[in-house]
């Protein structure tokens, strides 16, 4: 160290530059994947464009690539589109001063002077006469040269008082022409500018600018910063740990980095020596400098202009200013946020802000979200609303105070400016309040008026009544003075308990619509919390609400259906990047950035914070018996007694920053992983090092034991897995197969299998030998972390998407719940499987502990498409379902697979299993029917002269099937196959069919109106009217005297089967129901009284009494739900769906919910041990 703070003998020249165009020889310049993928795109003739936000090195990028081409004999121009002027500018001035760019830079003096060919060419119009110049004159006179020309600030453009859509459309017909004219291969261009390929051709009646390679400009990534050390190594220690947190900060951003390298330089240079920044405080010392250097009063020490450029391309544009934030205060506030490449999306990628990261959007880097700030943005948005006032009002009296909300024309100005604005959740929620509360007092001056027009009708009758009276008042004036003070009392006080009254019901109308927005919004157990405030809130009225109150349990319903998040364990005070469970399950451990690691009981309550002198811990591990705990920050390793919480050791262990850590099996060694590239084992008895594993050439991220402890796996930046012996520290094997980064690498709990994950957004399976097994895809950005089950049956994995997904390892297609989402870096299952708990959301530094499964209903099944069919054998031991994917698959009810075959060549419509469950029915749009024995072997294939496919309904006691087609008749054949009947029908539609349980009557539900025909004559009998729209479900009740139809117009009706009397009208699906079914009679005192089942497109479920009771909506499926089946004994009915799953729903817990009690037992552990509650809240559940 000493010789290290040597004073500065000379004055090196600056390493770095900020801003501009680097120049070609510049040290520090940082070559990454998009210069190569440049220059190979653009020597191979290739079409390009760089379209980025500004800064992002682009003009850079242009000159390195400029230069490399020229090397390699490419005649090669550029042109910036500023330097031809954008006012006072005609379109044939700007075209001639292209030319004369081009004519320059590819060196055509030769051919004489620019002008006097432009004037040679007449009267053309300009864009003609800049394609005689690339044919005539490159092409032609130049027959050997290949053309290469770069077009810088292509936006510019946009602010031309001309269109240039022609010039765009001529760079398409150069790239069309080399199909007829093969010259044109030897003219290239490539564009760099802050716009989208949409931008560049703005007549939307002509064809997009849609040819060419996209180059995609990302930050710099930390394998390729290499350069950027070399002006930091002798001036700042601990110089890569100090770029590595740099790059933390900048999340890579050129200019940022570039300006953050050069500030420490000149900080060495101008105090005479290196800086000394101690091992373990690169991330404190970064922090400081980025705070004092570029944070503090940012707008003056913003030389060259960054951030102001991005300031100012938000609030550019009034008009969508307040979109542009919403939009980003949205991210800001929930994290990374889906993408609709909507114009607002697009425009903040432009400004740089934000980045989209597969299909969503996310902020860039820490450095913006500390500058453009929930402060920042809330006082802009502020500026913008015309009522800011009342809104930050409202919101200070925690949204209590009605005064403050918009009413009339106020009202009315607000929603007009709202119109096609995106606005943030408060925005919503108070415009929503304001109309409802304008609602309720236009209502109440209508009432008012009605009740003064009686008065004066009133007043009339009484002056026609007041001679009569006028004795009688005399008479009884001393008693009326007596009594009237008392009544005006009476009367004032009962005003003012309506007046309290209505306030109460409206504070909780306004909580509910809070719990729905929360909900919405996937917050769901804040959600929940809501509406239980809401149900306290209803015991304290002075008088019942029984609205209120059925409000109150659909919504409590909802969210208890969707909720899987069960407790946040809060008390870090930075983002947390790793969370483990112990073996036992005992305890839950924390690493976060404020060098803490926080250990917690099951229940949430915080047991013991584990101190370091670390400015982050990123890495822990428990040891196997649980007793002690590692940890890992930049380069030390700690070592902690988990009972006592003493700290047995610190370890100076890596160079760079310890990224992973892992016990092997029988707890006698650790292995560590680092930036530094290395693997290294100690003896955690001792702290002595084993070995030091080399390989990997770049950093370490993921690292694994086999439950053997044969193995170690270890996965890395260089885009490999390896494989080691810990005995010796020997390499195995090394296995490819990922595109980018492996983040993490897992062994299956029997350790036959290893899974990894990656950057390139998919994670793998392998088996031992490295053969790849399965990959799955679905992530939209970089896999951080993945965990197997205790079980093994199934993958977790967490994602810069923010969404947390499950991979079921038995073939079926992954999933993610709804609601699970902003759950963080890291995962892990408890040992019982039951729960699963995640690092949480960078801006809530509270793990988040997930319960995998409810109580009330399971996701048993997924297929890889819409499941359409689905039905249950008559013992109720086998299910079967299909859907688009045209797959069957048989399982038990657990979900236990038994069987998955093929045998249509189309989407399945419908199964159906016969009353002996010998075999099972299923039709396709391929237009057959096929027979199967139970076991799913094949029995028959049955055609007809023309498609059979639609539903079908096997005879309760004879052995034949109905089936209908979309031939507008419906067929009646025996089970081998020979025709019976044909019935005609009204509809082409496919016909809903359903056999009378007796077997004597057949109905048919082919349009208005549902007939039912008698079986031996198949002629009708009876014709139920009523329903307004197609049929799409029939089914009998077991005595047959009461049928159940289905239909478009978003109702089901129960009929009388023997007069066609209509018996109930179901309301209440907003949308087309698709099935309806009769619980089984036996069940009906068991499941209290639950008679009937619907399902509709609305994606939900509603479970009906006989007479037409509503008991209750299951909201759970995110599509239509299309098929219902009940399990014979009732205790499970199954739901199929559009979104690709069947749900198990257990109805004796759903048909006893108290819904209160069940939301309080939910909350109980986060009531009791959450530290931000209040005292109130803290009571929430209290009786």
């Amino acid at each position: 160290m000493a010789s290290f703070v040597t004073p500065f003998t000379e004055s090196p020249e600056m390493p770095y530059q900020v801003g501009g165009s680097l120049r070609p020889a510049l040290p520090s310049y940082v070559t990454r994947q998009a210069d190569t993928q440049l220059t190979t795109a653009l020597q191979a003739a290739e079409f390009c464009y760089v379209l980025n936000s500004r800064q992002m090195g682009k003009s850079s990028l242009l000159v390195q690539t400029l230069r490399k081409l020229e090397l390699a004999g490419c005649r090669c121009a550029t042109v910036d589109i500023t330097s031809l002027g954008s006012q006072q500018v005609t379109a044939s001035q700007w075209y001639r001063g292209l030319v004369a760019d081009l004519w320059r830079g590819l060196g055509l003096f030769s051919q004489g002077h620019y002008k006097k060919w432009w004037q040679d060419q007449g009267e053309l119009p300009p864009v003609q006469k800049l394609q005689r110049f690339f044919e005539e004159v490159l092409l032609e006179q130049h027959p050997e040269d290949e053309f290469v020309i770069l077009i810088d600030e292509i936006d510019s453009i946009l602010g031309l008082e001309f269109s240039l859509d022609d010039f765009f459309a001529l760079i398409r017909y150069c790239y069309n022409q080399r199909a007829v004219n093969p010259a044109y291969r030897r003219l290239t261009f490539g564009i760099f500018g802050v716009a989208t390929p949409s931008d560049l051709i703005r007549d939307r009646q002509r064809t997009p600018f849609n040819i060419g390679q996209a180059i995609a400009l990302n930050g710099f990534q930390p394998h390729e910063c290499e350069p950027l050390l070399v002006g930091l190594r002798d001036t700042i220690a601990q110089a890569p740990v100090v770029l590595q947190e740099i790059l933390y900060w900048t999340g890579g951003q050129p200019f940022l980095t570039h300006k953050l390298c050069a500030l420490i330089w000149q900080l060495a240079h101008e105090q005479g020596t290196p800086i000394l920044v101690s091992a373990g405080k690169e991330a404190a010392w970064v922090q400081q400098f980025v705070r004092d250097r570029v944070l503090h009063q940012w707008e003056s020490q913003d030389e060259p202009e960054h951030l102001r450029t991005i300031r100012d391309r938000l609030l550019r544009h009034p008009h969508r200013t307040g979109r542009l934030l919403g939009l980003y205060q949205q991210i800001l506030r929930q994290g990374p946020v889906p993408t609709d490449d909507s114009e607002e999306a697009i425009e903040l990628q432009l400004s740089g802000l934000v980045k989209k990261a597969g299909d969503i959007l996310q902020i860039k880097n820490p450095i913006y979200q500390a500058v453009f700030n929930e402060s920042w943005t809330a006082d802009h948005l502020e500026h913008l609303r015309p009522y800011s006032q009342a809104l930050t009002a409202w919101l200070a009296a925690d949204r209590q105070d009605a005064s403050r909300l918009l009413r009339g024309q106020a009202l009315r100005d607000a929603q007009q400016w709202a119109h096609s604005k995106r606005l943030s959740d408060e925005d919503y929620q108070f415009l929503a309040e304001s109309a409802e509360s304008d609602r309720r007092e236009v209502q109440m001056a209508l009432e008012a008026d009605r009740s003064q027009a009686i008065a004066a009708q009133l007043h009339q009758s009484r002056r026609n009544m007041r001679l009569q009276r006028w004795l009688l008042g005399a008479i009884t004036t001393g008693f009326v003075l007596s009594t009237g003070l008392g009544f005006a009392a009476f009367v004032e006080s009962q005003r003012a308990s309506q007046n309290e009254q209505i306030a109460r019901q409206s504070e909780i109308k306004a909580l509910l619509a809070s719990a729905r927005g929360w909900f919405d919004s996937n917050q769901r157990l804040d959600a929940l919390l809501q509406a239980l405030r809401a149900q306290r809130q209803l015991t304290a009225l002075a008088q019942p609400n029984a609205e209120l109150a059925q409000d109150i349990e659909d919504t409590l319903y909802t969210i208890i259906l969707g909720v899987n998040e069960r407790n946040r364990l809060a008390g870090h005070t930075g983002e947390v990047r790793e969370v483990a469970y112990s073996p036992q399950g005992d305890r839950i451990a924390s690493a976060s950035l404020d060098g803490t690691v926080k250990l917690w009981a099951p229940d949430g309550a915080l047991l013991q914070t584990l101190e370091s002198d670390a400015q982050g811990i990123r890495a822990i591990a428990f040891s196997p018996d649980g007793q002690l705990l590692v940890a890992g920050s930049a380069g030390t390793l700690y070592l902690w007694d988990v009972e006592t919480g003493e700290q047995r050791a610190a370890i100076m262990a890596h160079q760079g920053l310890i990224t992973k850590l892992v016990f092997s099996p029988d707890g006698t060694q650790v292995a560590s992983g680092s930036t530094d590239k290395t693997i290294k084992l100690w003896n955690p008895d001792d702290g002595t090092l084993l070995h030091t594993l080399t390989g990997h050439r770049a950093m370490v991220r993921g690292l694994a034991f086999s439950p053997d402890g044969q193995r170690l796996a270890s996965g890395s930046a260089d885009a490999t897995i390896k494989l080691w012996n810990p005995d010796d520290g020997s390499l195995s094997q090394t296995v490819t197969g990922h595109a980018a980064t492996v983040t993490d690498v897992q062994f299956s709990p029997d350790g036959g299998r290893l899974a990894s994950g990656s950057t390139d957004k998919t994670l793998k399976l392998w088996d031992l030998s490295g053969q790849l097994l399965t990959t799955f895809e679905g992530h939209q950005a970089q896999v951080t972390s993945l965990d197997f089950s205790p079980d093994g049956q199934q993958l977790a994995s967490t994602s810069e998407d923010d969404e947390l997904r499950f991979w079921p390892l038995n073939g079926e297609p992954g999933r993610a719940y709804p609601g699970m989402v902003e759950v963080g870096r890291s995962l892990d299952f408890s040992p019982d499987g039951q729960t699963l708990v995640t690092s949480g959301r960078i801006d809530d530094p509270a793990p988040i502990v997930w319960q995998l499964e409810s109580p009330l209903y399971s996701v048993v099944k997924t297929h890889a498409a819409a499941v359409i069919a689905i039905a249950v054998s008559p013992d109720g031991q086998t299910i079967a379902s299909a859907g688009t994917d045209g797959q069957i698959q048989l399982w038990q009810p657990d979900g236990t697979s038994l069987k998955v075959f093929s045998g249509h060549r189309a989407p399945i419509i419908y199964l159906a299993f016969s009353p002996d469950g010998s075999q099972f029915a299923s039709s396709s749009f391929d237009g057959t029917v096929r027979l199967w024995q139970a076991d799913g072997t094949p029995i028959r294939t049955i055609t007809g002269d023309t498609r059979l496919g639609g539903l079908i309904a096997f005879h309760p006691t004879a052995a034949e099937f109905a089936i209908s087609g979309d031939d507008q008749v419906v067929r009646r054949f025996q089970l081998d196959g020979t025709q019976i009947s044909a019935i005609p029908t009204q509809s082409r539609l496919n016909s809903s069919i359903a056999w009378q349980p007796q077997g004597t009557q057949l109905a048919i539900g082919d349009g208005e109106p549902i007939r039912l025909i008698a079986m031996e004559e198949d002629s009708p009998i009876l014709n139920l009217s009523g329903h307004i729209g197609p049929l799409n479900d029939l089914e009998f009740q077991a005595d047959g005297q009461v049928l159940a139809s289905a239909s478009d117009d978003r109702t089901a009706r129960l009929w009388d089967a023997t007069t066609g009397e209509t018996l109930q009208v179901l309301t209440g699906h907003t949308d087309v129901v698709w099935d309806v079914t009769f619980a089984p009679e036996s069940s009906l005192t068991v499941l209290n009284d639950l008679y009937l089942a619907t399902g509709s497109a609305d994606n939900t479920i509603k479970l009906w009494g006989a007479d037409g009771t509503l008991h209750t909506t299951l909201d759970r499926h995110t599509a239509k739900v299309l098929r219902l089946a009940f399990s014979p004994d009732g205790q499970y009915l199954f739901s199929a769906s559009n979104d690709n799953t069947v749900i198990r729903w257990d109805l004796p817990a759903i048909m006893t919910l108290d819904p209160v009690d069940y939301a309080c037992r939910w909350v109980a552990d986060y009531l009791q041990t959450n530290a931000g509650l209040s005292d109130d809240d803290r009571q929430l559940c209290d009786r």
